[in-house]
């Protein structure tokens, strides 16, 4: 799978306000659905991406992943 198309999926995740499920993203990128479902499974691998199983058809939602001061960033310059 290429870099270029899951940077584009989950840009589709992240503008779409909701869960979506592989041929709304194929729909909306013009992808294969085939290489949506290997970006989405990649995703959900790397924790960039959750996966709803509770519908026939999966739904996926991008992870928010904004890190905040202190909480997992490089730890804080000693002054003295």
């Amino acid at each position: 799978m290429g870099a270029m198309h899951a940077v584009v999926v989950v840009r589709v995740l992240r503008h779409a306000g909701h869960a979506v499920t592989i041929r709304d993203v194929a729909t909306r990128t013009g992808l294969p659905v085939y290489v949506v479902q290997a970006a989405l499974n990649w995703l959900y691998e790397e924790k960039a991406a959750e996966r709803d199983k509770t519908c026939a058809a999966w739904r996926y939602t991008a992870v928010d992943r904004q890190v905040t001061p202190g909480a997992g960033g490089p730890a804080a310059p000693a002054t003295g």
